[in-house]
């Protein structure tokens, strides 16, 4: 479908002033995904072409005074009538352009409306120092965009994508227009479902509403016998009910926080409803950043309530505040995580179950992340303010910016608080709501897991951090990015992987066997053995574009990385199979380790032994995980009645001893009643089976989250007609 590769600019009417509903506005919310090239040449600054250039205006340079269309210091590129489309929707740049490989971050960023506007509203236009420029209303405020196609490329997803993937242009839209419709119905099955789909979303404020509004509809009707609600429906009324007000109340403030900050020689102690952070106060930490902490923590904990209530569950509410350790420094994460446990970090924090603390970074530990940050951050002018650049806001002190530059820093500044915001929802629905499942009793706290559950868990109410990167069938390069923070949606990293693998036949071709792999915790065990007990798949056909297999099944350019979905991966140098095995294309990139077992199949080098076997063990891991989601989420989501027994079964086994795997199995067939009903201590052969086949069956009709893109090329703008702006509607 050539229409997904929509241009970034709008073809518009050449105009000299800006109305007040300009014809180029955008006034319905969507999104729009920003890409910061971090080594581009001159990437720090915007470099030649004039600065004046605005939406359809007229000037040396524009598209309507014959000029070739944007220039390096353009209001997101200039924007004119548009030539033919190239790679990422950028204007056609001539044959042979093909995408670099330049590290880079994504984020996505939604906004409410973009329109053309004059940077100083009060003053006369003028194109060099007060042109009309793209700017974006977000939640934050206001943000004038820069795009040049070197160092800042912009993209909106396509509404017709959007629609593909199950989704609207925008996300929140459609929730609020049915929580209108239904306030003049009022009938309980759809402000129930309204509740679950909201928070879904991330939408855990009006998520709360929509819950609320259940149990005062219930409690008004109770006496009508014509308006009864359905058993889930009641039984999650009667839940939230009971502990909705407890989730507002702080829990008493106890001593707990005070010993960890003279344990660690720490500065000082916040304390929140449920959550004390103690951190170095010695450093003149900004306040905000502890509330900012405190604030995600706490839209976490009422989250993970609300949605096991609307399963039926009634998690124990804590009787003290859970103690949060906000690191000095960055390079301080792996100093603590040994002297507490020495568990791997998979995020930018860490759980300690030993001590029942969470350990978070105070900056992102990724590598693109963090240079991200300290490029932005080293950009700042004196005197500039980030929130005021979320705002819109020109600096104050009387210092005279260039449009451009005013338009990058106020870009690079939404993509910085993006970053930012990301690495929370991540880190906390990750590591805080681990603790919450032992803490709430959902799940036994001295019972050492299954890691298939442990894992399935962690990573089905975790937010992934960063793009997947990919290739599709002609060898494009793609990335797979979320649109929302929910909890309860398909997990779009791991759900990629298990698609990938999955349609690659990667996995066992017997359902019960793959079943039975999972719950024996199998793949984990080959993850670190680095030998697969899977049949090798078929080797796929080359093709010339590239190793890809259609849009759906992508090759990942580079590992997942970690156990959990972890730190965004670039593309490495030479494409999606550099560095594997073979070069050829297997179900995570490069070859596939199922052929010919152990280290990758393909006879190496002695110096790239190591390097294959690490590579093989990643791919390996990440089959381990992705498995593991997919067991859990199709139980949370189709049988939880079984969830509920396997979670009360595990709290009577034997403490601090790894459990053994046939006992595993077998409490697991006895909870979802597949145990022979004339042999009771034999597992029901058939019944496993069918189990199997319905959890494969479900499992390859959960829609696609992530939503596909294309990546751009970089290079001078300008060249070639290279408009680069904002994202429009031309098909």
């Amino acid at each position: 479908m050539r229409r997904w590769l929509l241009g970034l600019g709008l073809a518009l009417t050449a105009t000299s002033a800006v109305s007040a509903q300009n014809a180029n506005d955008v006034t319905a919310p969507g999104y729009l995904v920003i890409r910061v090239i971090l080594d581009a040449g001159g990437a720090s600054a915007p470099v030649g072409g004039n600065p004046g250039l605005s939406p359809g205006g007229e000037g040396e340079g524009s598209p309507s005074a014959g000029g070739s269309g944007a220039s390096a210091g353009g209001p997101v590129g200039g924007f004119g009538p548009m030539g033919p489309m190239g790679p990422m929707g950028t204007a056609g740049r001539g044959a042979g352009s093909t995408v670099d490989q330049a590290k880079s971050i994504h984020v996505v960023a939604p906004f409410r409306s973009i329109n053309v506007r004059l940077f100083y509203p009060d003053k006369r236009r003028n194109n060099e120092t007060n042109p009309a420029w793209y700017a974006m209303r977000t939640k934050y405020g206001l943000t004038y965009l820069y795009s040049d196609n070197t160092s800042v490329q912009i993209k909106k997803v396509p509404a017709d994508l959007a629609k593909d993937s199950g989704y609207q242009p925008s996300l929140e839209t459609p929730i609020k227009e049915r929580y209108r419709k239904w306030s003049t119905d009022r009938k309980f099955e759809p402000i129930y479902e309204l509740t679950v789909d909201a928070l879904m979303l991330g939408m855990v404020d009006e998520a709360f509403t929509y819950a609320n509004e259940t149990v005062k509809l219930l409690e008004v009707l109770k006496t009508d016998p014509n308006r009864k609600p359905s058993e889930k429906v009641a039984k999650f009324a009667e839940i939230w009910g009971r502990i909705a007000p407890m989730l507002d109340m702080a829990l008493p403030a106890t001593n707990d926080a005070e010993d960890w900050r003279n344990r660690l020689s720490a500065g000082a102690v916040k304390t929140g409803k449920h959550y004390s952070i103690v951190y170095w106060g010695e450093r003149q930490i900004n306040p905000a950043v502890i509330d900012r902490r405190l604030n995600s923590l706490e839209r976490n904990f009422k989250a993970f309530y609300l949605w096991h209530a609307l399963q039926g569950l009634s998690p124990t509410i804590p009787d003290k505040p859970f103690t949060v350790v906000l690191a000095d420094r960055v390079t301080d994460m792996p100093s603590l995580r040994e002297k507490l446990d020495g568990l791997p970090m998979q995020s930018d924090a860490f759980y300690s179950p030993a001590h029942d603390l969470l350990v978070f970074s105070p900056e992102r530990t990724d590598q693109l992340g963090a240079a991200f940050q300290d490029m932005a951050r080293a950009s700042y002018k004196n005197g500039w303010s980030r929130d005021e650049l979320l705002k819109g806001i020109p600096p104050s002190g009387g210092q005279k910016q260039p449009p451009a530059e005013l338009a990058r820093m106020m870009t690079l500044a939404l993509v910085d608080k993006l970053l930012e915001e990301e690495m929370d929802h991540s880190a906390m629905s990750r590591e805080a709501t681990r603790q919450l499942y032992f803490a709430s009793g959902v799940l036994p706290r001295n019972v050492q897991l299954p890691s298939w559950l442990e894992s399935g868990l962690a990573s089905f109410l975790q937010h992934p951090k960063g793009p997947v990167y990919a290739k599709d069938s002609k060898g494009t390069d793609m990335m797979v990015v979320g649109l929302a923070y929910g909890y309860g949606a398909p997990n779009y990293v791991q759900h990629r992987a298990y698609r990938e693998l999955d349609s690659t036949k990667a996995l066992h071709p017997i359902p019960e066997v793959l079943l039975r792999n999972v719950l024996m915790d199998r793949y984990f065990e080959a993850a670190l053995s680095g030998s697969d007990i899977d049949p090798p798949p078929p080797r796929p056909q080359a093709t010339a574009g590239g190793a890809g297999i259609g849009r759906g099944p992508m090759a990942p350019m580079g590992p997942m990385g970690g156990r959990f979905p972890g730190p965004m991966q670039p593309p490495p140098p030479g494409g999606a199979n550099a560095g594997s095995p073979s070069g050829s294309a297997g179900p995570l990139g490069g070859e596939s380790p199922m052929a010919g077992g152990g280290a990758g199949g393909a006879a190496g080098t002695p110096e790239n032994v190591t390097a294959n076997l690490r590579m093989s063990k990643e791919r390996l891991q990440s089959k381990a995980d992705a498995t593991s989601w997919a067991l859990v989420y199709y139980l949370s989501r189709s049988q939880m009645d079984g969830m509920k027994n396997f979670y009360r079964e595990l709290g009577r086994m034997p403490r601090d001893m790894r459990l053994d795997e046939k006992v595993v199995l077998k409490t697991f067939c006895k909870c979802f009643n597949l145990m022979d009903r004339q042999k009771s201590d034999q597992i029901d052969e058939a019944a496993f089976k069918h189990f199997a086949e319905m959890w494969v069956r479900s499992m390859r009709n959960v829609p696609v989250y992530g939503i596909e893109l294309p990546m751009a090329a970089t290079g001078a703008p300008g060249g070639g007609g290279g408009n680069t702006g904002v994202p429009g509607a031309t098909p």
